[in-house]
């Protein structure tokens, strides 16, 4: 019998990754003296923000709805799999991912953290998209996830791009 999972859970986990994502962006820009990291940085900001909103907005509509769209998991461990995520495994600021900031560490040790986070996000609502049974809803987190996928694009040039630069001054 399959599991009946709520909506408003997982949107309500997907707002908060997506928050979580803003904010350590938002974050990194400000520890970083490299003006196309900084920009970089300050740009996927707005985009994680920006998806904070669409999943936001998922959540009125839902609730305009009467909660009458149904996500359905096949398996339990589906749902626990999802349930990973909900204890801050995606840019959780308070597990001092922001330990990646520190002055210490390097631009390039931010960037592999983020892309590394962009990756985990990217599961996470592939995960919440098999479990949606509203093809609306769907296309929604399909085009988050793609976004999400060129994130992790956008920082794997910057870094490789830093790395090519470093090899060529050494």
């Amino acid at each position: 019998m399959p599991i009946v999972i709520s909506p408003q859970e997982v949107l309500e986990i997907a707002v908060q990754i997506e928050n979580n994502g803003a904010k350590f962006y938002e974050e990194a820009a400000g520890t970083v003296s490299d003006k196309a990291a900084k920009e970089l940085l300050e740009t996927l900001a707005r985009m994680e923000a920006q998806h904070g909103t669409t999943f936001d907005e998922m959540l009125d509509e839902l609730a305009r709805k009467d909660g009458k769209v149904r996500w359905v998991g096949q398996k339990e461990e589906g749902w626990a799999y999802l349930r990973l995520f909900t204890s801050g495994q995606i840019f959780d600021p308070t597990r001092k991912a922001p330990a990646a900031l520190a002055s210490k560490n390097s631009v390039e040790e931010i960037l592999e953290f983020a892309i590394a986070r962009e990756n985990e996000s990217v599961l996470f609502f592939t995960g919440m998209a098999r479990l949606v049974t509203s093809q609306e809803y769907a296309e929604r987190i399909g085009e988050i996830i793609a976004e999400e996928m060129d994130h992790a694009i956008l920082l794997n040039d910057a870094l490789e791009s830093r790395r090519q630069k470093r090899k060529s001054t050494e």
